[in-house]
């Protein structure tokens, strides 16, 4: 089971490099990164938990950051 999440998780970030669209990059991202923070846990792997945690905030601020432009431009 900790092998296809680990595989699963390894899609997500493989398939964030073939997308256009950096809100949408930054998404589909972001689900490996959670998956990675789970198949982290599973195997009790700090080192890898810990970056896409990090790496998970990166991109949630991001995309925070992303919508709120996208809202501003929109109103102008």
């Amino acid at each position: 089971m900790n092998e296809i999440i680990g595989l699963v998780a390894s899609c997500f970030i493989l398939l964030s490099f073939l997308l256009k669209g950096e809100k949408k990059i930054r998404l589909v991202n972001s689900i490996g990164c959670i998956a990675f923070i789970i198949y982290g846990i599973l195997i009790d792997a700090l080192s890898v938990w810990l970056l896409n945690a990090v790496t998970l905030i990166v991109q949630i601020v991001k995309v925070i950051q992303l919508s709120k432009q996208g809202k501003r431009h929109l109103d102008e």
